[in-house]
Formats: structure tokens, C-alpha cells, sequence
């Protein structure tokens, strides 16, 4: 107001430095294009605007949790880009950083069941490329991913119950490599009550565990008085 006392008759030029976002979009998807964020660029040139770009693209790929189905690409301020292949759900099976400098990337890789539950995760350490061609991007050939490190690399693998606690998750483990011996790190259980023909599922037992034999737990226990005739906590 300092600036400008009357700021309806400012222009876009005059106003663009103190605004906190500004868009532009395809004109036929609507879809955001381009991105001008206060705060996100240099302090020492462009009154600290940062501009981000986004591009998509689509495939041809039949639906499902580890098929992508489109990918979009995000311009950085600082001219590197990010890069997201989703599946036709929205979830996100591929990120890629990609360093301009160095023209290296980063590639964190993510694997769901068929229910859309995150089984695995495989960090960059364990991606060693990817394949667009490919609906999985990794191409997973009789269980064994072409672009998964098999024996180095982060991998955080999570197991689910299919009884009881049905869909919760029951354990998580990590291991080196596809193929490396998976190391328990967490495990949770569950109770149940059942009120009006509902029940649900809280949790009871968190154990961790300090040694990569299973030995050593720690267990974190929850205990839980329900309302009378509800689900109430």
C-alpha cells in the first residue's frame, strides 16, 4: 500500500514483486504450466522470484498400481528438474532428480500391491536407471527388476496382515539389494473392538528391534477403554 496507495490501478509488472504466487495455464487442459513464488529465487536479483515450469505427458499403459500413467516434469528455480511418473491412481512409482550441472540423476523408486498399499521402497543408492517404455519403469522380469541393484542399495520393503487387521500394516524391513537378506526393523499388532456392526483395529504392540537377528525389541504398548456400545476412545 506504501508502493502503491491505489493498487487496482497497478499493473502486473508494478505488482509481480510483491505478490506471493502467480500462474499460468494450458489454455485447452488447464492444467498449471508455470509457477512464480516469492521467496523461492535470489534475494540478490528478480526481488527473490523463483519460477517453476511443469510439462506432462501421458501413456498408452493399461491401468494399474505399478503401470505409469503420466509423467510430469517440474523446471526448478535453480534449473535442475524433477520428475514424477504416477500411476492411474495418482501414486507416485518414479521420482527423478536430474542435477543440469553434473547431468546426474537421483532416482527413488516405489512399488505398490494390488490394493495400492506401498510394499516397496528402493532409495537411489539401489536405482540404477529406468525404462519409459517399460509400464513398471524398472522392468520386472520373473520377479527380478532390471534396473534394481540385486546385492547394494537401500531398500525398505513393508508387509501387510491379510487376516485379522486386515490391510494394516505388520512389519517393515530393510535390505541391501534386491536380493539382499531382509533385515526386521519394525513390527506392529493390533487389537479390534466392534460397536454397530463396526470394528476397528488399534494398535496395541510397536516393537523395533536394535539387532539385525531380530533380538533386542523394544516394545511400545497402547491400551484403550472404548465408550460403552462404540468405537469411541
Amino acid at each position: 500500500m506504501a508502493a502503491y496507495p491505489t493498487p487496482g490501478t497497478a499493473t502486473d509488472a508494478q505488482v509481480a514483486p510483491y505478490a506471493d504466487n502467480y500462474f499460468e495455464y494450458d489454455p485447452t487442459t488447464h492444467v498449471v504450466t508455470k509457477e512464480t513464488v516469492q521467496g523461492a529465487g535470489s534475494s540478490s536479483s528478480g526481488f527473490g522470484l523463483g519460477t517453476y515450469t511443469y510439462a506432462y505427458s501421458s501413456s498408452t499403459n493399461h491401468a494399474g498400481s505399478n503401470s505409469w500413467s503420466m509423467q510430469t516434469t517440474v523446471g526448478l528455480p535453480d534449473g535442475n528438474t524433477d520428475t514424477e511418473y504416477t500411476n492411474a491412481y495418482g501414486e507416485v512409482m518414479l521420482q527423478v532428480h536430474h542435477d543440469a550441472t553434473t547431468n546426474q540423476n537421483w532416482l527413488t523408486f516405489y512399488e505398490y500391491d494390488g490394493s495400492g498399499r506401498l510394499i516397496l521402497t528402493a532409495m537411489p543408492s539401489a536405482v540404477t536407471g529406468y525404462d519409459t517404455t517399460k509400464a513398471d519403469l524398472l522392468n520386472n522380469v520373473n520377479g527380478n527388476y532390471q534396473y534394481l541393484s540385486d546385492t547394494t542399495g537401500l531398500i525398505t520393503v513393508y508387509d501387510y496382515y491379510g487376516t485379522g487387521a486386515t490391510g494394516y500394516l505388520q512389519d517393515v524391513r530393510v535390505k541391501q539389494g534386491e536380493l539382499g537378506t531382509a533385515v526386521l526393523q519394525e513390527t506392529d499388532t493390533y487389537s479390534s473392538n466392534t460397536a454397530n456392526s463396526i470394528t476397528v483395529y488399534p494398535l496395541t504392540l510397536s516393537t523395533v528391534y536394535r539387532n539385525t537377528d531380530g533380538t533386542w525389541a523394544e516394545t511400545t504398548s497402547y491400551t484403550y477403554t472404548f465408550f460403552s456400545v462404540t468405537n469411541l476412545v
